[in-house]
């Protein structure tokens, strides 16, 4: 397996964080750029003042993860209500998307508040699921 297929894996598994109408419409160009900035990165070129690393070109890639978690608990508490999945061999820890929700109701941010409902939408219908399974 090379590199670049495992980027992809785990960037498209990354993608799955989003609601479905945003990877719908903009998945596969997320994925081919990230795949070429990673390649970029990989062969040294990518530019800009010293980033070309893998590593620093991952971390750009990531930047809308939330680095300061607004109202959720500690961070050991919040470990260990998140859920674990392995996507190409790698344990990604993710939290229960009721959390995320806290979250981003508590930043209140702009872009957060309007996403509530499609988050909200998505708790409503994984709990449909699962009443049924019962």
């Amino acid at each position: 397996m090379t590199a670049p297929a495992s980027h992809e894996r785990v960037y498209r598994a990354l993608l799955r964080l989003y609601p479905k109408p945003f990877r719908s419409r903009f998945g596969d160009e997320l994925v081919q750029l990230s795949g070429d900035l990673l390649r970029d990165a990989h062969d040294g070129r990518g530019g800009g003042g010293g980033g070309g690393s893998v590593v620093v070109t991952w971390l750009r890639l990531l930047l809308d993860i939330v680095l300061t978690a607004h109202g959720l608990d500690s961070f050991e508490t919040e470990f260990d209500r998140a859920h674990e999945f392995e996507v190409d061999g790698v344990a990604l820890r993710v939290l229960p998307l009721e959390r995320i929700i806290a979250s981003k109701r508590a930043t209140g941010r702009p872009k957060d508040l309007a996403a509530m409902p499609a988050l909200e939408a998505a708790v409503a219908a994984k709990n449909s699921r699962d009443s049924g399974d019962r």
